[in-house]
């Protein structure tokens, strides 16, 4: 894993994060953690050629089966 640092983040944001966090039980560093790999994971409506191929291969497998 790496480490990421954001700098300026505004007080209100980061006050909102830290409720959120805290109802949800965790840390604000596990939440805000969920939450990036959240983003990462949604697709952006496009994605690069050698994803594509991938997620074709992919399908063909699953209907081979």
């Amino acid at each position: 894993m790496v480490d990421v640092l954001i700098d300026d983040v505004p007080a209100d944001v980061y006050a909102a994060l830290q409720r959120r966090a805290a109802a949800a039980g965790q840390p604000i560093e596990t939440f805000v953690r969920a939450a990036l790999i959240e983003l990462a994971e949604q697709s952006i409506g496009r994605v690069g050629f050698a994803e594509a191929v991938l997620d074709l291969e992919v399908e063909r497998e699953s209907r081979v089966r």
